[in-house]
């Protein structure tokens, strides 16, 4: 691996960092050290969007779509939704007088008013009737509230369940059945990802890949997140393998929060025990292997071929020991049609753009591409400004507004027919350790032409939040967004 400072060349074929808009984030392709893979999702309020399932729930009692709530998920964060609800409120298959029709739900399935599908928290005001339900016709909880199905008996919101949440593709959908604190698993319900890129690394101290952070920023930072209504963390490692590890999943959970873990960072990194060990825990959303593998080779020196071979490979061995969740790639930039059709075991793929103030026709491109589903693993600006040499914390807002404005605008959560799952801004807090002194808040960075306003990429800068957790006025832009 190079020194932090330096920046590899682009590979044949490959966007000029320094010039190309269409360029990732080159920071971290030099500045990661790798030791095994990363994470994390969350289940926040608003997340789950009705949908049907394959199942489609015979007589309407045992339906997964459609299906009279148990309960509605006490914490909202599962939009009102617990053990069923597609979008029709029930599959064509599914859905009798006790199950919920096609178009809403009988009285035990959830009324046409009962509980709109995401949105915060967990319902609208109008949600959750006597029976549950949401507007679409999935159930809300026999004891949905006004807020959208909190309450319910759905089990003690501090409890954390034995057991996963059951998670998958379908079209250009990804597709969520949460365990709920009572053990159960709600209703199949499409994701509305509202995420963040996150790697926590305090003040004075070294990225060292061992997970260890999350824990211990994870009483200031779950605060933060779970307020702003970001339902998505996405990971760079995973957390450690070990009961602190464990316990900041639950946290997670606890606050409504699901968790992407990337476990294959690195080319060597041992991704085979991060899944086994976390693979049943109820936070867990999906897996990740490689972050902008096509710009750093996974921190090796191998050929892109050997690379793609490792990456196809590690998805096909993941989807072999947890059939429970999907497998995601993080690719810089929309991939070529052969690089897609080399690396065809993921379910999903994350794409790192910087755009500057516009994806232009980055998602019809992915969509003339591919039939599956994308999400924008990492997008937004720094909040130093090179140009006045000095905090721009209004620029930064502005890049995160429009960009998430136009993500939220292409959901495959309320139409099939969109290409996007959601995004995760880069980052969720600053990070002192990537360019300099780790106790200082240096200005060292690279030229990027796709970083507004400045074109450059300013390493240390990234948070919506400082590194003493104090909120940027992005923060409250992406809050807006989230929460409404």
């Amino acid at each position: 691996m190079p020194p932090f400072s330096q920046v590899p060349s682009p590979k044949p074929g490959s966007p000029s960092r320094g010039r190309d808009r269409s360029t990732t984030r080159a920071s971290k392709i030099t500045s990661r050290r790798f030791s095994s893979s990363g994470w994390l999702v969350l289940l926040a309020a608003g997340s789950l969007v009705a949908c049907s399932s394959d199942d489609g729930g015979s007589d309407g009692s045992a339906g997964s779509s459609g299906s009279a709530g148990a309960a509605g998920y006490s914490a909202g964060g599962a939009g009102g939704f617990s053990q069923g609800g597609s979008t029709q409120g029930g599959s064509s298959q599914g859905g009798s007088a006790q199950g919920g029709s096609s178009q809403g739900g009988t009285a035990q399935g959830g009324s046409s008013q009962g509980g709109s599908s995401g949105s915060d928290p967990g319902g609208s005001g109008s949600g959750g009737s006597a029976t549950g339900g949401s507007s679409a016709g999935g159930s809300g909880g026999e004891a949905g509230s006004a807020a959208g199905g909190s309450g319910g008996s759905a089990g003690n919101p501090d409890t954390v369940p034995n057991g996963p949440s059951v998670v998958r593709v379908q079209g250009r959908q990804l597709l969520v059945r949460h365990r709920q604190p009572d053990g159960n698993l709600a209703g199949e319900a499409a994701w509305d990802m509202k995420g963040i890129s996150y790697n926590p690394v305090p003040k004075g101290q070294n990225h060292d890949g061992q997970g260890r952070y999350f824990a211990m920023l994870a009483d200031r930072d779950v605060p933060l997140m779970q307020a702003a209504g970001i339902n998505t963390i996405k990971t760079y490692d995973p957390p450690e393998k070990s009961a602190d590890g464990w316990a900041v999943l639950d946290r997670y959970y606890k606050a409504g929060i699901k968790v992407a873990i990337t476990v294959l960072p690195g080319y060597d990194s041992d991704y085979v025990s991060a899944v086994n060990y976390f693979k049943d825990h109820p936070a867990v959303l999906m897996w990740i292997v490689g972050n902008e593998w096509n710009y750093n080779a996974l921190y090796s020196s191998h050929s892109q071929a050997e690379v793609m071979a490792r990456l196809q490979q590690a998805s096909q061995t993941i989807h072999g020991l947890d059939p429970n969740h999907p497998v995601a790639t993080d690719h810089g930039e929309v991939p070529t049609a052969q690089t897609l059709a080399t690396v065809s075991d993921p379910d999903l793929w994350a794409l790192n753009l910087y755009p500057y103030l516009s994806f232009s026709d980055r998602f019809s491109r992915w969509a003339s591409l591919t039939n599956k589903p994308m999400f924008v693993g990492e997008y937004g600006a720094d909040a130093w400004n090179r140009n006045t040499n000095s905090e721009d914390q209004p620029a930064q807002a502005h890049a995160v507004e429009v960009l998430t404005d136009e993500i939220r605008a292409q959901l495959s959560a309320y139409d099939g027919n969109k290409v996007v799952v959601g995004g995760c801004p880069y980052a969720f807090s600053d990070e002192w350790w990537k360019s300099g002194n780790p106790n200082d808040h240096d200005t060292g960075g690279f030229d990027n032409g796709g970083v507004y306003p400045d074109g450059h990429a300013t390493e240390e800068w990234w948070g919506i939040v400082d590194i003493d957790g104090n909120p940027r006025q992005a923060y409250g832009s992406l809050k807006s967004r989230y929460t409404q």
